[in-house]
């Protein structure tokens, strides 16, 4: 595509740096990263965390960038290079992908769920559930992204939008119906989801989570509403307080149930009655309005996925994509999601072990209390929490897990570039009373599986589906599921 083209397809408020006809440049790609420049490259040097990209201008020449766009002042000007200035390379990034791929509103029916919690099972949800109505499906998520079954692994939540916006060109080229997607509240902020038409908006919940980025909880809430505001339709868990205040907003300029649908088992458009809780799943009555609509099994346990289901419900049925026929059919038929209070079964197993992602207070206190209320032994809880992330929730889940555990066994999560010990000291400074440390990982979940018996369960949470653990910025193997399959092995459970 020409340059003359994306500029003006683009619609970007810029200046030229340097005089040069560019009429006659094409671009063969665009790329933020160095790494992935080839000759006739759109280099965008985007001012991260860590790396200025205007650092790298010059690397990016070198290897045949011939467009650049930057925010900051260039003194190195090279000859027969494109030098466009604008006001935010970060937020024209995603305007420019979006044109360059030619992504236009009507290519794929776009559903996004953000919230602190439940983005990933909601997603995994409305796949599996649009597919058993016939529907081709992409999905970008936190677990890994899909083109249909085509799964391409992902190292974050929502991609920068370069490779979201080659994703969803993927997607459209591979016949996908729907683009299902977790919005991160960090790609909210960074705007990598920019001019994207989002069909429906779903909102979980919010929590504490994050704040080492976004600094206070009103911006973190910001980042979420910013997103739900932006949806052409919402889908919004009115049991939350924080979702019932996006009501609140979004009602002041419509009362339609279809452009603003709440959901919830207390109150909302959407909702659950006669609620049976059990230990490997749960079913309830679901009502849309007035009108009772069925029931429905869902083979994953806890009140919070019910709540997932509903919000999914709301932006299927209610949404006008499928009949509600097919939501029941498709949740009888769905199992857990990977790492999403994922029950390991092993063959010589006399207790339950269970494998789930909670990361965050309201994550881990959700799971705890829905094994508590079914567990007919001790519950034996095994987590640690994340460097380089939030330190004011770790005492907050230390807390937790002492209230709802018979056992707490303390250890290490992906420790990043933080000292174990010092983690775990954050953490035990919400424990008073028993526990037990057990700083490396494998031992925790060993010791956790050799003294659990008959009528126990054993909670592993935070790392989920992830299959390594990073120690000091180095990822090392460690796929939980595979290690505690083994660990039972070896003890002849």
């Amino acid at each position: 595509m020409l340059l003359s083209e994306i500029l003006k397809k683009s619609n970007l408020e810029y200046s030229s740096t340097n005089e040069i006809n560019y009429q006659n440049i094409d671009v063969i790609d665009i790329t933020r990263d160095t790494r992935q420049v080839k000759k006739g490259s759109l280099f965008i040097a985007v001012i991260g965390v860590k790396v200025d990209g205007h650092d790298l201008i010059n690397e990016a020449i070198e290897k045949g960038a011939s467009v650049i766009i930057h925010s900051k002042d260039i003194k190195d000007i090279k000859d027969n290079v494109a030098y466009i200035k604008v006001k935010d390379t970060r937020e024209c990034m995603a305007i420019i992908a979006k044109t360059f791929f030619n992504i236009q509103d009507n290519d794929l029916t776009f559903l996004g769920v953000t919230g602190t919690n439940g983005k990933t099972t909601s997603t995994y949800m409305m796949k599996h559930i649009l597919e058993h109505a016939g529907n081709k499906v992409g999905l970008i998520g936190t677990i890994a992204n899909y083109i249909g079954d085509k799964m391409i692994p992902t190292n974050m939540t929502t991609p920068e939008a370069i490779e979201l916006f080659r994703l969803i060109k993927d997607m459209r080229e591979g016949g996908c119906k729907y683009c299902l997607m977790e919005v991160s509240s960090h790609a909210s902020a960074m705007g990598r989801v920019e001019g994207l038409n989002f069909s429906r908006g779903m909102f979980t919940n919010l929590t504490q989570d994050h704040m080492d980025y976004h600094k206070t909880f009103e911006n973190y809430y910001n980042a979420k509403f910013k997103f739900i505001k932006g949806s052409k339709s919402t889908v919004i868990n009115c049991d939350d307080k924080y979702g019932k205040k996006m009501l609140n907003t979004l009602h002041e300029t419509t009362n339609d149930n279809k452009i603003v649908t709440s959901y919830g088992v207390e109150d909302g458009y959407v909702r659950a009655k006669n609620l049976d809780l059990q230990a490997n799943g749960s079913s309830f009555d679901l009502y849309i309005g007035e009108d009772f609509k069925g029931k429905v099994k869902l083979h994953i346990p806890g009140l919070y996925n019910i709540y997932n289901a509903l919000g999914v419900i709301g932006v299927l049925v209610v949404g006008g994509y499928v009949i509600v026929e097919d939501v029941i059919e498709g949740f009888d038929t769905m199992k857990a999601v990977a790492g999403r209070c994922e029950r390991v079964y092993h063959d010589k197993m006399n207790c339950t072990v269970v494998v789930d992602y909670a990361h965050t207070p309201d994550g881990l206190e959700n799971i705890l209390e829905t094994m508590k209320e079914v567990v007919k032994g001790k519950l034996i809880t095994v987590f640690g929490c994340g460097g380089d992330r939030d330190k004011t929730k770790r005492p907050q889940m230390g807390s937790i897990a002492e209230r709802y555990s018979d056992v707490t066994i303390v250890t290490s999560d992906n420790p990043r570039t933080e000292d174990p010990h010092s983690i775990i000291e954050d953490i035990l400074a919400g424990i008073k009373d028993s526990h037990t440390v057990i700083e490396d990982r494998k031992d925790a979940i060993e010791y956790a599986c050799r003294i659990a018996g008959e009528n126990d369960i054993v909670v592993i949470a935070g790392k989920g589906h992830e299959d390594y653990q990073e120690i000091k910025g180095v990822k090392h193997p460690m796929d939980e599921r595979v290690l505690i399959k083994e660990v039972l092995e070896e003890l002849g459970r």
